[in-house]
């Protein structure tokens, strides 16, 4: 036992954030089903651990699930294996060829497809996100800011004047200390629809994720069309639906 909670302290490393030290796992000789360096996030929580000892379990626990995944792989059917970023680039070019949405509406869903790589990682195969993981990502976002301030809201001066911590911003110029405001639920619904028509075109292509088993499937809702609504009589589930309710919840 000593020696297995050894190796899994040494999968863990600290990583300075907001002047706090958070962890963060590495599991990449798992790439082959979803690996990679990964934040060390409790359940409930937006931020990585800054505790060794929750650290330390989360490592475990992330590691079992792997091992399961790794044992479970060829009854899982997952036909091939792409990452989450070259996936997305994949799914980009697609979408133009296909000619049915406008350059505004391709650059927004890159732009949100860009946020979800940034959390998840470039390496993460895109065949095993889970509800879990989208709800996890989800709760980040709504804890995010709408946009960078470009001025000091009372002095007006400029962005070289203001720092910017999270929510927190501050004018070195007048003083001035503010938040700033978070996204949304439905703005975070754009970003979990463009998640999920990525998943929709996922599945055509046979990269089968690893929650669509026969006779099992997410509580979901229905995929996003490509211009962002419902598919009516669509196909339910995918990583990126299931999310409703919790959104709602978490949006109050």
């Amino acid at each position: 036992m000593a020696g297995k909670n050894r190796k899994n302290r040494q999968r863990i490393y600290w990583r300075d954030r907001g002047g706090e030290r958070r962890a963060y796992g590495d599991f990449r000789d798992f790439a082959d089903v979803g690996g990679g360096r990964e934040a060390l996030i409790a359940e409930g929580a937006t931020k990585a651990t800054s505790d060794p000892v929750i650290a330390e379990a989360l490592v475990g626990s992330r590691l079992a699930d792997l091992q399961e995944r790794r044992r479970n792989k060829t009854l899982l059917g997952v036909e091939r294996q792409t990452t989450l970023a070259d996936f997305a680039s994949h799914h980009l070019v697609q979408k133009k060829r296909a000619g049915r949405v406008g350059d505004q509406h391709l650059d927004a869903t890159a732009q949100r497809l860009a946020a979800a790589i940034e959390f998840f990682g470039a390496d993460r195969d895109v065949a095993f996100l889970t509800v879990q993981d989208v709800q996890r990502w989800a709760t980040h976002l709504l804890e995010q800011p709408r946009a960078t301030p470009a001025r000091c809201r009372e002095c007006r001066a400029r962005v070289g004047h203001l720092t910017i911590r999270g929510l927190d911003a501050s004018c070195g110029k007048c003083g001035a200390k503010w938040k700033l405001r978070t996204l949304t639920g439905g703005s975070v619904r754009h970003y979990l629809n463009a998640l999920s028509n990525l998943y929709r075109r996922a599945q055509s292509e046979g990269l089968r994720p690893a929650w669509l088993q026969p006779g099992r499937r997410p509580d979901g809702e229905a995929y996003a069309r490509e211009d962002g609504g419902p598919v009516a009589g669509g196909p339910r589930g995918g990583a990126a639906a299931g999310v409703g309710t919790h959104l709602q919840a978490t949006a109050r």
